[in-house]
C-alpha cells in the first residue's frame, strides 16, 4: 500500500468539475453542482462544455447547464474500426420514456464508457413534448443520420438537447417536421407543433447569441442552427434554410478567431470531438448545397488540416472517408465555379486555361486515385469486421468517388460532349445505386440499426444517392441511362437533406425534354425505341456487369443544356425557377417547375 499523498502533491483531476481540476483535487461529480465545492462556499463550474451551475446557477435559458464533454476522442482516434465502431442502438423499450425523463443518465461515449450528466427537470417538458422527445431519441435521431450514424454524434446532440431547451425545442420542432417530411400533405397537428416549438427554441437561445465570446454559447448556438437548417430544408423553406447556414458559417469564423487567440497566445489549440462534430456537420450541410448548385455566399473558410491523403494506407473509419471525399468535392466545386466566371467575365485573361490550373486538375486526379486506393485497401484488410452499415457507407462513398472523376475529368472544357467519354462511369453510378439500393432492402441494415421503421419518414438529413443520381440525369446523353436515373429518384418520396425527390425528379424530366425536342431529329430516332435499349439490372451488387451501350443516339451537341441554375422556393407549395444555359448560346431560358404533390 502507498502512503497518502499530502496536498501538496494531489493529482489533478480529469474528469470532475472545473473547479476541482483547478484546486487540483479529487472531484465527487454529482449533478447538476459538485458537493465538494458547495460545501465549502465555493461556486461549482460545472463539468464541461456547457458551464455550470456556478457560473449562474439557473442560466438565462431556464436550464440548469449540464456536462458534454468536449473532449471525448474524435473519429478514427482510436485506431482502424475499434470500439467506436461496435456500437449498435438501443433498443426502443416502454422504459425508454422513463430513461429520457429521469434526473440522471447514462449515454454512450465513442468508447462506450458510461457517464453521468444532468437533465433538466421533467416538468419543464408537457406530455406531448416529452411524447416528441422520446420518438426522437428512440427512431428520428438515428433515421436523420442515415448512412453515417454516429452513436458518438448522437452524445453530442442527447447531452446538448438535456442540458439546454433551446436546443432541446429545436429537436422536437425537427422531429415533428420530419414525421411528414415524405407527404405532400402536412399534418396539422404536427406543423403546428413544430412552429411552437421552433418559436421556443429562438426564444431560449437569443440570451446564448448576446455572448459573443462565449465558447460554450458559440456551440450551442451552431448545434441550434444546425437542427434550423435541417428542419427548413425538410419543411421546403430553402430561402430561409439557407439564411440559417450563412448566420452559421458567419459564426464558424468564431472557432478560427478563438484558435488564432490561443495560437498567438501560445496554448496549443486542439480541436475537441464537440467541435469536429460540429465542424463536420456543416460541412456536409455546405456541400449539400454546393452540389444542388446552391452555394453559400460565404465560401468554405475553415482549416481543418487533415492528413495529406498520400500520407495514409488505409481509413480508420467511414467519417474519415468521407471527410477526404467531401474536401476533394469541394474543391472540384470551387475550381469549377472559378473557372466560369473567369470564362463568362470580360477580362482579356478570360480565354483558355491556365497553367495553374492544369496543375491543379492533374493533382485533383491524383487525389482521387489516392482516395480509391486507400478506400479499397480498407476494404480488403476491415471489410471482415465491419458492420452492415460501415459497409452501406462505404458503398455509397464509391457512387461519390466515380461522379467524383467524372467531375474532374472534364474540368475546364468547354464542348458538353465531353461527357460522352464517360458513358461507362455513368453507367457505373447507376449498378452502384442499384446495388446499395438492394443492399439496404435485402440485408436488414435499416431494420437492424434504425428499428421498425413503421410510422417512420424515409427522409433522412445527410448524403444519399439523389446527388450522383442527379448528375447522371443531367450530364449523361444516353436516354435509357438517364431515364433510369430519373425513375430511381422520383420512385421513393423522401428528401435527403436539400434535396427532394419530387423537385429533383421533375428538374431533370425538363432538361431532359428540352435537349430532345430541341433535337427533333434525335427524338424521333429514338420514339418508341426504349424496348430495344439494355436497362441496368437491379442486381445484387457483386452481380452487376459492365452493359454494351452502343448504336445510342445522343442529343444535338448544340442544343445540350451547359448550365443548370435553380432559384428554390421558400415554400412547400411554390415553384422553382429553372434557368437553362444552352452551349452555343449566352442566353438563358426560365421556367417555372411546378410542385407535384406526393401521393401520402
Amino acid at each position: 500500500m502507498s502512503p497518502r499523498s499530502s496536498s501538496g502533491s494531489r493529482t489533478k483531476s480529469k474528469t470532475g468539475c472545473r473547479t476541482c481540476k483547478i484546486r487540483k483535487i479529487k472531484c465527487d461529480e454529482l449533478m447538476p453542482e459538485c458537493r465538494r465545492c458547495t460545501s465549502t462556499g465555493r461556486k461549482c463550474d460545472g463539468y464541461g462544455i456547457w458551464g455550470g451551475v456556478g457560473r449562474g446557477g439557473v442560466t438565462s435559458s431556464g436550464t440548469t447547464d449540464g456536462y458534454l464533454d468536449g473532449r471525448t476522442a474524435g473519429v478514427g482516434g482510436a485506431g482502424p474500426y475499434t470500439d467506436q465502431h461496435r456500437h449498435r442502438p438501443l433498443p426502443s423499450s416502454k422504459n425508454d420514456h422513463q430513461a429520457i425523463t429521469s434526473r440522471t443518465q447514462l449515454y454512450l461515449s465513442p468508447y462506450s464508457h458510461p457517464r453521468t450528466f444532468s437533465v433538466y427537470p421533467a416538468n419543464l417538458l408537457d406530455a406531448d413534448e416529452k411524447s416528441h422527445l422520446e420518438w426522437f431519441w428512440c427512431r428520428t435521431s438515428k433515421k436523420l443520420q442515415g448512412a453515417f450514424f454516429s452513436h458518438a454524434g448522437n452524445a453530442v446532440l442527447f447531452q446538448a438537447s438535456a442540458s439546454e431547451l433551446a436546443v432541446t425545442h429545436a429537436m422536437l420542432a425537427l422531429c415533428a417536421v420530419h414525421k411528414g417530411a415524405d407527404t405532400s400533405i402536412h399534418l396539422r397537428h404536427e406543423e403546428s407543433f413544430a412552429l411552437v416549438q421552433y418559436n421556443k427554441a429562438i426564444k431560449y437561445l437569443r440570451p446564448r447569441l448576446m455572448a459573443a465570446n462565449d465558447r460554450m454559447a458559440l456551440r450551442l448556438s451552431l448545434i441550434s442552427c444546425i437542427a434550423f437548417v435541417q428542419l427548413e430544408f425538410f419543411r421546403g423553406h430553402y430561402q430561409m434554410a439557407r439564411s440559417h447556414l450563412e448566420h452559421g458559417l458567419r459564426m464558424l469564423d468564431g472557432f478560427r478567431l478563438h484558435a488564432l487567440a490561443e495560437s498567438s497566445s501560445g496554448k496549443q489549440h486542439s480541436r475537441s470531438f464537440v467541435d469536429q462534430w460540429i465542424l463536420r456537420s456543416f460541412r456536409g450541410l455546405y456541400l449539400q448545397s454546393t452540389l444542388f448548385g446552391q452555394p453559400p455566399r460565404r465560401p468554405w473558410v475553415v482549416t481543418e488540416d487533415p492528413k495529406h491523403i498520400t500520407e495514409i494506407a488505409t481509413f480508420s473509419s467511414t467519417h474519415q472517408a468521407r471527410e477526404y471525399m467531401e474536401h476533394l468535392l469541394l474543391r472540384i466545386c470551387r475550381m469549377n465555379k472559378a473557372h466560369s466566371e473567369q470564362q463568362y467575365s470580360t477580362s482579356p485573361q478570360s480565354n483558355g486555361v491556365c497553367a495553374a490550373e492544369c496543375l491543379s486538375k492533374q493533382d485533383l486526379q491524383h487525389h482521387i486515385l489516392c482516395w480509391k486506393s486507400v478506400h479499397d485497401e480498407t476494404l480488403a484488410q476491415f471489410r471482415s469486421t465491419m458492420n452492415g452499415l460501415e459497409l452501406f457507407a462505404h458503398r455509397l462513398l464509391d457512387v461519390y468517388h466515380t461522379m467524383a472523376a467524372i467531375m474532374v475529368d472534364t474540368l475546364f472544357e468547354p464542348d458538353e460532349t465531353r461527357f460522352d467519354r464517360h458513358t461507362h462511369h455513368f453507367v457505373s453510378i447507376v449498378q452502384q445505386t442499384l446495388g446499395v439500393r438492394n443492399m439496404a432492402l435485402t440485408s436488414g441494415v435499416r431494420q437492424k440499426f434504425f428499428g421498425s421503421e413503421e410510422g417512420l419518414s424515409h427522409s433522412i438529413a445527410d448524403l444519399g444517392t439523389m446527388a450522383p443520381l442527379i448528375y447522371v440525369a443531367l450530364k449523361c446523353r444516353v436516354r435509357c441511362l438517364r431515364r433510369q436515373a430519373i425513375q430511381l429518384i422520383a420512385e421513393t418520396p423522401r428528401k435527403e437533406g436539400i434535396w427532394d425527390a419530387s423537385l429533383v425528379a421533375q428538374i431533370a424530366n425538363k432538361v431532359m425534354d428540352l435537349e430532345e425536342a430541341a433535337a427533333e431529329a434525335d427524338t424521333q430516332s429514338l420514339d418508341g425505341s426504349d424496348d430495344d435499349l439494355l436497362i441496368v439490372p437491379d442486381l445484387p451488387y457483386e452481380q452487376i456487369q459492365p452493359l454494351p451501350l452502343t448504336g445510342v443516339p445522343a442529343p444535338s451537341a448544340s442544343r445540350r443544356v451547359e448550365g443548370v441554375e435553380v432559384l428554390l422556393p421558400d415554400g412547400p407549395w411554390d415553384g422553382a425557377i429553372l434557368r437553362c444555359r444552352y452551349q452555343d448560346s449566352p442566353q438563358c431560358d426560365t421556367y417555372l417547375i411546378e410542385r407535384l404533390p406526393i401521393a401520402p
